[in-house]
């Protein structure tokens, strides 16, 4: 592993360490002032969603039946007692004055007779239990009625359960149970009568209730009331057993056991959470008028045996009584939620959990994982997908144990934030680097490519299909590259050639040619591949030209010695051509390939034949739009071909200030030369080199000599080349 890539995994690494460390300490508490943390508001956002989605508890229809005490429906059902009291109130009976106390009066007032009868016509009916979920407060102006319920009570005992309450103050806490006239104790303490169960329903921090608390000890009082004491050592650490035998049951555990089921009641002091039958409503509930109502009473409950064997459980129903709980479903009635604790007690629904230090060791080793597969998976991609399918696999689980076994893993959503916010991390980290290493590859390819052969190797990396295309060609070469390696000796020269090879780079990429490569002391490059470029004549000249103004350059600042030997040619042709990678699948190189290359290195080469900077073939001359000065240099055949190439010269930096003098003298002397008019050829050659020192006219002066000795009686123009 390279340095870079060492570091980068180490601090990937020191990354996904901080996050492990961070969720590992904020995992907060399943209760106490950690709730606040936003990791368990998570964790119980995520297990009320679950409840809600989840399996519900079983309700058997035969065994429950809710009375609701809805004031708006009961409340101008008994006008005509009133108006019966009011005309004759010689023929009121004892239901009328039920009636009239409950049409009268609001539930808080009415008076224990009304509950006596209520209670004596559900368990008349059938009924195996009946939980009244309201505490009977002490009432002098009512005595009698508590007689009467007191009797009803002590008649049905134990099977009419009626509320105690757990009364908490600034001083003190206490359980308060209903008054002696209702329930009669020697003991001068009801709260443990077997007819009397706590109504309260303790929610958690956030408010909601998720919980059944069914048994509450003293012990439990004595620690609530001592946990928050600053004393050191806390008061509430040194309680040992004391008070833990004297019980309150509450109003779901005395019906549970009523019915039978005491055996499923969770132990004393613990918390579980319970599996609810649904939301608000589940329980369907009917109006106490139903019962109150003498006539509906006999034909709708009695006679039909609708109560029988039933637990029966009345309780304020209507928003007026302000009794509202807010639970994982929403809003639900205290009695309600009584309802679905009976249930979970009698089918034996209680979620058993994660303990925080289970909890916490989830926490862990998903910290360790997410370690894991940072510091050995490096294709980040895949490994971002690994933590989503290792998330679903984890939610199923969850959601599996949560539903088949009452199980549930406490750690839910930390585990996944963990897990997916260090993927998410380090994704966006690693395409951060990947993006910034392709932009640092790209600048380094692109001093080895021209931007549009590196977009197309980058597209087709590896390829080895040529493509044909039409190509126009620029060649240079140094002159005289032995002497002057002699001189430089190999550090020298590797310096020239970088200067020379820097100039040539500028002119062509400058003018969108690519570059084909450096081979040794000379230079290749193209326009037309690898896609089309329709102005690439007139680019390549204007590329020559510039390029012969930079190799100039480079001469000046040379030592006398150097400059005196450095010279250099510059060719421009153009042709069919294969483009493409070439070379094998383990070595390759994107370039050029075809017969045209070859002709334009034998273009190059007549450069110092015939003395001049820069030749154009006619294929390129053809399609220039603004050639300049120029003139035809010769019609040759050039080695290994037969088809003659028609050579021109055209202007540039070096031309002399007379070019158009030296251009006029030379047609005149090439055309005597075409017709085979040597000897008049000759003389207007010697006078262009006496005058101009002309390269050109140089190599046509030998060339005439030679045809003046050796005449061709075939003779049409053409000079063949014999060597390259």
């Amino acid at each position: 592993m390279d340095p870079r890539e060492r570091n980068r995994t180490l601090i990937l690494g020191a990354i996904t360490l901080i996050l492990s460390a961070l969720f590992f300490l904020k995992t907060g508490n399943k209760t106490g002032f950690n709730r606040a943390y936003p990791f368990r508001v998570l964790e119980d956002s995520i297990q009320d969603k679950m409840s809600v989605a989840g399996r519900k508890s079983a309700i058997d229809p035969d065994m429950f039946e809710y009375i609701g005490i809805d004031e708006v429906s009961y409340e101008g059902r008994f006008f005509q007692v009133q108006e019966k009291n009011q005309e004759t109130p010689d023929q009121m009976t004892r239901d009328d004055y039920i009636m009239l106390n409950v049409a009268e009066k609001t539930m808080g007032q009415w008076s224990r007779s009304v509950w006596a009868e209520f209670a004596d016509r559900i368990m008349a009916a059938g009924a195996k239990c009946l939980v009244i979920d309201i505490r009977f407060g002490i009432d002098p102006e009512r005595l009698r009625g508590d007689t009467n319920l007191a009797e009803v009570i002590q008649k049905y005992a134990p099977n009419i359960i009626i509320g105690s309450e757990f009364l908490n103050s600034e001083a003190n806490m206490k359980v308060s149970g209903p008054p002696l006239s209702v329930i009669p104790d020697p003991f001068l303490d009801t709260s443990q009568n077997e007819s009397v169960g706590l109504i309260n329903i303790f929610p958690e921090d956030d408010g909601k209730v998720r919980r059944g608390v069914y048994q509450f000890s003293d012990h439990d009082r004595y620690r609530a009331l001592w946990d928050d004491q600053e004393a050191d050592p806390n008061p509430a650490d040194t309680l040992g057993d004391l008070g833990k035998d004297v019980v309150y049951p509450s109003l779901s555990a005395r019906a549970a056991k009523v019915m039978g089921y005491e055996s499923n009641l969770p132990p004393v002091s613990a918390r579980p959470l319970i599996r609810f039958s649904g939301g608000p409503g589940v329980f369907v509930m009917n109006s106490i008028a139903h019962i109150l109502d003498p006539d509906v009473y006999r034909t709708k409950w009695k006679e039909n045996g609708r109560l029988k064997d039933k637990l029966v459980l009345v309780g304020p129903h209507n928003s007026l009584f302000q009794d509202k709980h807010d639970t994982p479903f929403g809003s639900m009635p205290g009695p309600e939620y009584h309802m679905h604790m009976i249930n979970a007690a009698i089918q034996g629904e209680f979620i058993d959990e994660t303990s925080e230090e289970t909890d916490q060791l989830i926490v862990l080793c998903t910290g360790f994982l997410v370690i894991l597969l940072t510091l050995l998976m490096k294709k980040y991609f895949v490994r971002f997908f690994l933590g989503l399918a290792l998330s679903v696999g984890f939610l199923w689980f969850v959601w599996w144990q949560y539903n088949d076994h009452n199980f549930l893993i406490g750690s839910i959503g930390v585990p996944l934030v963990l897990l997916n916010t260090s993927n998410v991390i380090t994704l966006a980290i690693q395409s951060i680097w990947t993006y910034a290493d392709k932009r640092e590859f790209e600048g380094t390819m692109g001093k080895y490519f021209s931007p549009a052969v590196m977009e197309e190797v980058m597209n087709n990396p590896g390829s080895l299909d040529a493509k044909s295309a039409t190509v126009t060609l620029l060649l240079t070469d140094l002159r005289n590259s032995t002497p002057l390696a002699e001189r430089l000796g190999p550090g020298g020269m590797f310096k020239l050639l970088n200067q020379i090879f820097e100039a040539q780079t500028d002119a062509i990429m400058d003018n969108e040619g690519q570059l084909e490569h450096f081979l040794g002391d000379q230079f290749l490059s193209y326009w037309g591949a690898p896609y089309d470029q329709p102005d690439g004549p007139n680019q390549s000249l204007q590329a020559a030209r510039e390029l012969i103004k930079g190799m100039e350059k480079v001469k000046e600042i040379q030592e006398p010695e150097v400059k005196a030997i450095f010279g250099y040619g510059v060719a421009l042709h153009c042709g069919f051509a294969l483009v493409g990678n070439k070379g094998s699948e383990k070595k390759m190189e994107y370039g050029l390939v075809g017969d045209t290359i070859n002709e334009a290195a034998r273009i190059e080469a007549l450069t110092k034949y015939y003395g001049a900077q820069l030749l154009v073939s006619q294929e390129i001359f053809t399609q220039l739009t603004q050639p300049g000065r120029h003139r035809l240099i010769d019609r040759v055949i050039v080695k290994g071909k037969s088809e003659p190439v028609v050579l021109y010269e055209l202007e540039q930096s070096k031309s002399p200030d007379n070019f158009d003098a030296i251009i006029a003298s030379f047609n005149s002397g090439f055309a005597d030369y075409s017709d085979g008019k040597f000897e008049e050829a000759k003389a207007k050659f010697q006078k262009l080199i006496d005058e101009h020192d002309d390269g050109p006219s140089k190599a046509m002066l030998s060339r005439c000599e030679h045809l003046i000795a050796n005449p061709d009686p075939d003779w049409r123009g053409v000079w063949k080349m014999e060597s390259k």
